[in-house]
């Protein structure tokens, strides 16, 4: 089950559960499970439907994988203290619509919390479950942060106390962050290292492939990478029809039909290369391409990488040696193979563009991939240089447009260059989604 985002849970709930209203709101599964998880409930009276108080000692550990959605929980059913596990429904008719009273890992639940107690429901063993009702309004239990406006109701725990932080401890935490991301995101090259056998080049390719994704295809674009021959792929530099026959064809886009000339002969080389060569078979790819502009659709970005692909040593090698980051930005303006001039996708033709990655597109590539690669080449070989130069070029990038950033913006702060916009996706990602207020140095000031 998906972590929940608070603008779920207000689209979901809605104020009038919050606010105590009696009208009647539509509320998600998922939202019920947070609401138990958070105990967003009032610990007064409550009871199960046989009239045992409940005491919620632990609410459990949520489980994103098959069985009870609480493992692990700890509660006082009555005068009895009873540890085990904790399944949430809307209903609770859906224990028997989801066919847990058939499934021996529900054996071990010890409550049943639902919105609506439609039918008394038994384990695979017989044994008749407890149901606690959840019955609105629900509240943070957490008066710290109710004050700071709601949990429910806010893009953010803190809201609109983000901005009044203190400039000093903001900076100094935003800067903390960031740097326990870039290392991170450091540790990660490390194993991509030791994966290529300390092959330097292979594991730029290789780190490079998943950042070309730019967030929406991004994992498509790294199970890939570690799919593709890259041996194979710079013997010949300049015949571009095997690069991208070999992209192509083990990206899954060549396995349907040709729907024109270029798509036939791709297929052609592929499955030619695959036999002589007995490549894997690559899982399923979902490529996505709603709700995004054209250049920035899997085939063209494919399309890219394989342009790029024969200048990957010489551009990691310049960018070992920089003194400006600047200065490696045009490296990564290749071109796209003629055929994607007037393409963005086989056999359909549209107006005539050279397909290159953007300078937006470059800083994203830089940020996620070179920057940590060099980040990483530092500490490998002793260079403190190179490693305190990749940390300070984030500083003189421009920061990232994206979801979370604009999250912030709402609230009155803008990142002011790549540093400040991945401390904010650290942020978000490990205290702000998964309210962690009590960790976080902002929550801490005002709980």
């Amino acid at each position: 089950m998906k972590s929940l985002f608070i603008t779920s849970w207000e689209r979901s709930v809605g104020r009038d559960l919050i606010c105590g209203s009696k009208r009647r709101v539509e509320m998600r599964e998922d939202c019920l499970q947070n609401t138990w998880k958070r105990k967003y409930i009032k610990p007064a009276d409550l009871r199960t439907t046989t009239g045992k108080s409940v005491v919620v000692i632990d609410s459990g550990e949520h489980n994103h994988n098959e069985g009870p959605d609480f493992l692990n929980a700890r509660l006082m059913l009555g005068n009895t203290h009873w540890a085990g596990n904790v399944e949430v429904h809307k209903k609770s008719s859906d224990w028997e619509l989801h066919g847990h009273h058939y499934d021996a890992r529900y054996n071990n639940v010890i409550l049943h919390v639902v919105m609506e107690p439609d039918r008394e429901v038994y384990n695979a063993l017989g044994r008749k479950l407890e149901c606690m009702v959840l019955k609105p309004p629900f509240y943070p239990q957490n008066e710290g942060i109710s004050a700071m406006g709601g949990i429910a109701t806010q893009l953010l725990p803190c809201g609109k106390l983000f901005s009044d932080f203190p400039l000093e401890k903001r900076e100094k935490w935003l800067e903390h962050l960031f740097f326990i991301r870039l290392k991170r995101k450091a540790n990660v090259v490390a194993t991509q290292f030791a994966a290529c056998n300390s092959n330097f080049d292979e594991m730029f390719f290789r780190s490079l492939s998943g950042a070309f994704g730019f967030n929406i295809n991004s994992e498509s674009f790294s199970l890939l990478g570690q799919h593709l021959p890259f041996n194979l792929l710079v013997r010949n530099p300049d015949n571009f029809l095997r690069r991208e026959a070999l992209i192509f064809g083990q990206a899954g886009l060549l396995s349907n039909s040709p729907k024109d000339a270029y798509q036939a002969a791709l297929k052609e080389e592929y499955y030619y290369l695959k036999n002589l060569y007995n490549l894997k078979e690559v899982p399923p790819l979902h490529w996505k391409s709603m709700r995004t502009h054209s250049g920035n659709f899997p085939e063209v970005r494919l399309a890219e990488f394989a342009s790029l692909i024969p200048y990957l040593p010489d551009i990691i090698a310049k960018a070992m040696h920089l003194e400006d980051i600047s200065d490696i930005i045009p490296a990564f303006k290749v071109p796209a193979s003629g055929y994607w001039d007037r393409h963005c996708r086989f056999g359909v033709q549209g107006r005539n563009a050279v397909k290159t990655p953007g300078t937006q597109s470059v800083y994203n590539l830089l940020i996620n991939s070179v920057l940590p690669i060099l980040y990483f080449a530092g500490g490998l070989y002793g260079k403190s240089n190179l490693e305190k130069d990749a940390a300070r070029w984030y500083f003189d990038l421009p920061p990232e447009n994206n979801r979370i950033t604009r999250i912030f913006k709402v609230y009155g702060f803008s990142a002011s260059h790549a540093a400040q916009s991945q401390a904010l996706i650290e942020l978000y990602k490990n205290y702000c989604k998964p309210i962690q207020c009590a960790h976080c140095a902002i929550g801490k000031e005002h709980l």
